[in-house]
C-alpha cells in the first residue's frame, strides 16, 4: 500500500499478507483437488458415452448395409422373373397381366432397395458427423479403458461429487474463523527526515458474519450429494444381482 497520511509531510509504504489459522489453505488446496478429481471423471464419462454413441452408431449402419444386401438380392430376382415373364408372354405362353404384375413387383422391389441406399448413405453421414473424420465402412470400436475401478462410471462420479461436497462443507466451516493479517511498512516524515518501521497486525473479529450463508449452501450440496452417491450404489447392486 503507497499513501499519505493526514500530516502531509508524511509518507507511508507498507505491505501486508493473511496468515490463516484454521486450516483454511489445506481446506481449499483438498477443495481444489477434489473439483480436478471431479472433472478428470466427468470427461472420462463423456468419453464414454461418445464411444457407446459411436459403437451404436456403427452397428446401426452396419445393419442398414445388410438390409440394403438383402434389398438388392430381392429387385434382382423380382426383375429377373419380370423378364422371364415378359419373354413367355411374348412367346404366347403367358397372358399380359401375369407380365405386368411381375413387372409392377420388380418396380417395387427396385423402390425399396434404393431406398433402404439412402438409408445407408444417411446412416454414414451421421457416424462421419459424430467421429468428425470421413469413415467408408463401419467397424467395431472398442471402448478405450477409461478407469481402473470396477464400479461404473456414473457411480465413481457420484462419489467424487461426494467428496468434493464434504470438502467444501469443510472449508465453509474453517471460513467462518477470522484470518490474522500482517503488515510491515516504513513511513518517512518529510518535515524532520527521519524513517520510521511500522509493524502492524489485526484479527477481525466475526461477530455478525461467520459465513454463515455458505455454510447452509455447502450443507444442502452435501446432502444431495450424499443421496445421489446412495442411490447410484443401490441402483449398481441391483445390476449386479440381476447379473
Amino acid at each position: 500500500n503507497l499513501g499519505s497520511s493526514p500530516d502531509p509531510q508524511t509518507l507511508a509504504i507498507s505491505i501486508s499478507q493473511s496468515l490463516p489459522l484454521h486450516g483454511q489453505l489445506t481446506g481449499r488446496r483438498a477443495v481444489a483437488e477434489q473439483q480436478q478429481r471431479l472433472n478428470q471423471q466427468a470427461i472420462r464419462q463423456r468419453q464414454a458415452e461418445v464411444a457407446a454413441e459411436v459403437r451404436l452408431c456403427f452397428a446401426q449402419w452396419q445393419f442398414a448395409l445388410e438390409q440394403a444386401q438383402l434389398r438388392q438380392a430381392d429387385a434382382d430376382i423380382a426383375v429377373s422373373q419380370a423378364q422371364v415373364v415378359t419373354e413367355k408372354w411374348r412367346a404366347g405362353r403367358a397372358i399380359v397381366s401375369d407380365s405386368e404384375r411381375m413387372r409392377a413387383l420388380a418396380t417395387e422391389a427396385t423402390f425399396v432397395m434404393q431406398r433402404q441406399r439412402q438409408q445407408v448413405t444417411t446412416q454414414q453421414r451421421e457416424c462421419q458427423l459424430l467421429l468428425g473424420v470421413p469413415v467408408a465402412q463401419p467397424s467395431a470400436q472398442p471402448l478405450p479403458v477409461l478407469s481402473d475401478k470396477p464400479i461404473p462410471l456414473n457411480q465413481h462420479y457420484s462419489e467424487l461429487l461426494r467428496d468434493s461436497a464434504d470438502a467444501s462443507y469443510r472449508l465453509a466451516n474453517q471460513e467462518r474463523f477470522p484470518e490474522l493479517r500482517l503488515s510491515v511498512g516504513m513511513r518517512r516524515y518529510q518535515s524532520t527526515g527521519d524513517n520510521a518501521l511500522v509493524l502492524g497486525a489485526a484479527l477481525p473479529l466475526p461477530l455478525f458474519d461467520r459465513n454463515q450463508v455458505a455454510r447452509l449452501e455447502s450443507q444442502g450440496q452435501q446432502q444431495a450429494a450424499m443421496r445421489r452417491a446412495e442411490l447410484s450404489m443401490t441402483r449398481g447392486n441391483s445390476r449386479l444381482e440381476q447379473l
